[in-house]
Formats: structure tokens, sequence, C-alpha cells
């Protein structure tokens, strides 16, 4: 009982902050994507990094390192090290081009970069065909914890994850 009571305060909490966000932010793209270009390198960092830990890295990950062994330990601290030095060294760069010439993306700043539209509807379809299952497959993974949690249906949780995200 305690864990669904922890449950429906986490979610109105998180609800309460997002309904806050909706109210006193813009309404740009420009603010949706990029916080209207106000936060700073380190917690940009750390957002980016737990945007990328998904239910994978919770889960799957763990379950992977049980069945094979520590030795796949560096595989985590390799794709840590990895995406902090891509954005240690490609991130002022891309951050400097952005800024300057309002790009939203990096598909924008490689599509004007090279001066090819046929470039940009290619990395996008990448992006689409590799990102939405990745972002689909969250659900599922919080469904699982839930169910874990409080033994009510997987759907429960995955509706506990998408259903607020929506309701703004």
């Amino acid at each position: 009982m305690m864990e669904i009571i922890a449950l429906a305060v986490f979610g109105l909490v998180i609800l309460m902050m997002a309904a806050y966000g909706y109210k006193v932010s813009a309404k740009t793209a420009e603010d949706y994507m990029l916080v209207g270009r106000t936060i700073g390198v380190v917690v940009m960092f750390f957002f980016i990094l737990f945007a990328i830990s998904s239910s994978w890295t919770f889960y799957g990950y763990p379950g992977y390192l049980y069945l094979h062994g520590p030795a796949f330990i560096y595989f985590i601290w390799g794709s840590v090290a990895g995406f902090a030095a891509l954005y240690m060294f490609l991130g002022p760069r891309l951050w400097a081009v952005s800024r300057l010439n309002r790009y939203l993306s990096p598909v924008e700043v490689l599509a004007e970069r090279y001066e090819s539209p046929a470039l940009r509807i290619i990395l996008s379809l990448m992006l689409l065909a590799f990102i939405v299952p990745y972002v689909g497959i969250q659900p599922l993974g919080v469904g699982l914890g839930f169910h874990a949690l409080t033994g009510f249906p997987v759907i429960a949780g995955a509706l506990y994850t998408v259903v607020p995200e929506k309701a703004l």
C-alpha cells in the first residue's frame, strides 16, 4: 500500500512540475527543444545523460551483466566516456554554430553545412527509424518496474508514464 501512495504522490509532484513548466514557458520550438538556450553546460550534460539512460540501462544491462559476467561493465563505462568526449569536443562547436544560425537539431547543422536537402531527409529518416522504437519501449520498462513494485498489470505502469505526459 505504501508503494502505491508513494507512486501517487510522485506522479502528482511530476504533474504539478510539468504544469508549472508549461505555464511559464514560451510556446516556441526553441523553448521546447532547447529550453530557450538558457541552461548551462553542466545541467545540459546531465539532462542528456539522463535522457539516454533508458529502461535498458536500469533493467536490461544489469541482467546482461548478471548473465555474462562483470567483464561487460566496460561497455557502459565506454559508452559514458564516449558520450562525454563527444560532448566536450564536438558540443562547443555545435553549440556555437546552432546559436549563430538558430538551428534546433544536429540534422539542421549537418544539412546546412553540406548544403544537402537529401542529407536532411536521410538523417531525419534514420533518426525516426531508431529513436521511435527506443522512445516507444520506455513505457514498457516503467510498466515492468511498476508491476514488480505494486503487482498491478504492466499496462498500468505504462499508462502511469504516458498519460501525465500527454495530459499537458
